[in-house]
């Protein structure tokens, strides 16, 4: 009886087993990547999704990006402004507080990086063996590391959770370690900072935070502001580069000129200026001198907080430019409006 009792336990036990190894095959994570979940599993239907730049995914209190296989290794230049600030900080709500070039980056391990670029060095001729060698010499360095959530099994982009890298002190899309010391900011106090918006639209995304730093100069210890980020995608052909010359008032960048020509590094200044091309379909006219309508018009949009009595008035200024665009060749090269026209755009 001893010994029955015991055989009908051994196949009552391989029968269960047996039983469940169907349910393991089924298990929708056993296809995906070790350490990457099911797309619905993190992207549940509870999530709020934007289209865009970037698809943006909220769920609860979490932020993600999707990013498409073609958006890796696409520069991108992210300015951040205060909207507003604490009396007696010294800055105000519209100026820059940051400003920088970057990139996202497939890496090892199933993860993607973010790396800063860092350029002060280039090359007369992008074609010669000096060009190869500086490329190979230097190292953009990674600011921030995302382990990859999950992919999106319809169009095979990558999720990404974004959330720290906002609501935190990343020097990407915060303030920089200059602008910190400047106004007596130390460290983040993570309970009272949050990210209260991210929205995404055709080449920019904008993420609206609340930050509260401690402060040595605060009579409470600490302060509050409000910051807006914007990362915007910069074109895949750069704008030829051009020198600056002391006769002609540009603002100017320094870099290194590496030249195999002359064999020497030396100090040279690009001149930062609008990227003004004729359309297509203008070239020959823009050739001949004909004044023709840029690809892209240069709009300033006057910020929604500036009296309305004083409104035209800058406007008519910034209008006042078209005459010095036409010597160059374009009209209706530049115009001012007001901010509601560009919220109206975009929606």
């Amino acid at each position: 009886m001893k010994k029955l009792i015991i055989l009908l336990t051994v196949l009552s036990t391989w029968q269960n087993g047996f039983a469940q190894t169907p349910e393991k095959k089924a298990d929708s994570t056993s296809t995906q990547p070790k350490g990457i979940q099911a797309y619905n599993k993190i992207i549940t239907d509870k999530a709020k999704n934007k289209s865009g730049l970037f698809t943006v995914s909220q769920v609860d209190t979490k932020y993600y990006f999707q990013i498409p296989d073609s958006l890796f290794n696409r520069y991108m230049l992210v300015v951040t402004r205060y909207l507003s600030t604490p009396e007696g900080m010294g800055a105000f709500g519209g100026e820059k507080a940051n400003e920088q070039t970057i990139y996202f980056e497939k890496g090892a391990n199933n993860t993607v990086y973010l790396r800063s670029l860092q350029y002060k060095q280039d090359v007369r001729s992008a074609d010669s063996m000096l060009a190869k060698a500086l490329a190979g010499s230097n190292e953009n360095p990674i600011v921030g590391a995302f382990p990859i959530k999950t992919t999106n099994p319809d169009n095979g982009n990558i999720v990404i959770d974004v959330t720290d890298a906002f609501k935190k002190d990343n020097p990407m899309f915060s303030l920089e370690s200059k602008e910190k010391t400047e106004k007596k900011l130390t460290s983040l106090a993570d309970d009272k900072s949050f990210i209260e918006a991210i929205d995404t639209y055709a080449i920019n995304i904008e993420v609206k935070t609340t930050k509260t730093y401690t402060s040595s100069t605060a009579s409470s210890g600490s302060i509050t502001i409000r910051l807006n980020t914007s990362i915007v995608l910069l074109p895949k052909t750069p704008m030829r580069k051009r020198f600056f010359d002391e006769r002609v008032g540009y603002f100017a960048n320094k870099y290194v000129l590496f030249d195999d020509d002359e064999q020497r590094a030396q100090k040279k200044f690009i001149i930062q200026r609008y990227r003004l091309e004729p359309k297509e379909k203008d070239i020959k006219k823009y050739l001949k001198g004909e004044l023709v309508e840029p690809k892209k018009q240069i709009v300033y949009y006057i910020d929604p907080a500036t009296p309305k009595k004083w409104r035209p008035y800058l406007i008519a200024g910034i209008n006042d430019w078209q005459k010095a665009f036409e010597a160059a060749g374009f009209k209706n090269a530049i115009v001012g409006k007001e901010c509601r026209e560009r919220m109206a755009r975009r929606r």
